[in-house]
């Protein structure tokens, strides 16, 4: 009788515990540029099953909120944005904000972000510390998060320099920084100067020191823009904005040093008009890299070989103009892309097997869209 009722026991947890997994809350954050009506971050709650995005919440109040990035604990998210100081000046901020058990927002605190044009905001791989690129001033500053999810006042601030040979290139532009999966290095994009750079990270301080190899210069003109890795850390995927390119280099996990290995035209053979690169991201199953294009308008995807090199495959029409930013749903079955000027959030499944991909017919309709967050509660 007991072995019975323990049998019981156990398949009835097991369905307890599928239940759960099968009623997750899953979440999509939207970052935009306060323009053509835009209502600042918006919520949406995902219903997998019937394909449905339904807006929950809207921040207008929080100024253009350009770039976000979710905490690792699922608790709070932050963003780079503009706010009016105390004299009335119009300047660029991070903001914090405590996620609620359905997913809404509450503004925790907001700091200065101590330079022009913020434009990337970055955690690391235990949420201890923030790291905020501003292309304007190409300069960063790192924050302390504090145990209540608020931001702490300066860590560190570093002014960078140098220059390229395009109009574009007059001086140092931050756009981008990543740290790696073993949180040991934080990377750099600079479109400014050409350089990936590379620092050795204190988890103790918060504080970025140049690595033994300090940085890694592109092809001369390219503008590194955004970049991902795989999952272990030994390749990163560079998008070059200037070039429409995108770059593997391959990681050496003892100092963190890179190594260029390829690079490819993210636009079809004959395409003439300007393009430039904006967002980069990889699959799940490690099997495709994808880049937005504007100009071209497309999501250019490339197939993942074994020795992780890449492969053009084709390109996705994102049905807008502008696709600046785009997420990979975490479980593998669907693209959402961020088209600026057209005022829309598309989204595509791929079939990876057939190199093929479509447009589902959803769409969301948001004013000026520039980053998109999942979260699974």
């Amino acid at each position: 009788m007991k072995n019975k009722l323990g049998y019981w026991i156990v398949i009835a947890a097991a369905a307890l515990l599928q239940v759960s997994c099968n009623s997750q809350t899953e979440l999509l954050y939207v970052g935009t540029y306060s323009e053509r009506g835009s209502q600042g971050l918006y919520v949406y709650e995902y219903e997998r099953s019937d394909n449905a995005f339904t807006l929950v919440q809207t921040l207008p109040e929080i100024s253009d909120p350009n770039f976000l990035a979710v905490h690792p604990d699922g608790k709070k998210l932050y963003c780079v944005n503009t706010m009016t100081d105390e004299e009335g000046n119009r300047i660029d901020g991070v903001s914090s904000f405590g996620i609620s058990s359905s997913g809404q927002l509450t503004l925790l605190n907001q700091m200065p972000s101590y330079g022009r044009g913020a434009c990337h905001i970055t955690l690391d791989k235990e949420g201890k510390y923030i790291y905020v690129a501003h292309y304007g001033s190409g300069s960063m500053t790192s924050f302390k998060i504090n145990n209540d999810g608020t931001i702490e006042d300066t860590i560190q601030t570093m002014q960078f320099s140098g220059s390229s040979i395009t109009r574009r290139q007059q001086g140092p532009h931050l756009h981008s920084m990543l740290f790696d999966p073993g949180n040991k290095y934080l990377y750099a994009a600079d479109l400014g100067t050409d350089k990936v750079m590379i620092f050795d990270f204190d988890p103790e301080t918060g504080n970025i020191d140049p690595a033994s190899q300090p940085w890694v210069e592109v092809i001369p003109g390219s503008g590194p823009r955004h970049f991902t890795f795989n999952q272990d850390g030994t390749v990163l995927y560079l998008a070059e904005e200037l070039s429409s390119t995108v770059s593997l280099f391959r990681v050496n996990p003892l100092d963190g040093s890179l190594s260029a290995v390829q690079t490819l035209s993210t636009l079809p053979e004959g395409f003439e008009e300007q393009s430039s690169v904006a967002d980069i991201h990889m699959d799940k199953e490690e099997r495709m890299v994808f880049v937005t294009n504007r100009g071209h308008n497309s999501l250019a995807y490339f197939s993942v070989l074994d020795d992780g090199t890449l492969e053009a495959t084709g390109h996705q029409p994102v049905l807008g103009d502008h696709p600046r930013n785009f997420m990979v749903d975490p479980k593998g079955e669907f693209v959402l892309v961020a088209n600026r000027n057209t005022d829309n959030i598309n989204q595509f499944r791929f079939d990876v097997d057939a190199d093929s991909s479509w447009h589902t017919g959803t769409t969301l309709e948001v004013p000026a869209p520039v980053c998109l967050k999942w979260l699974n509660l």
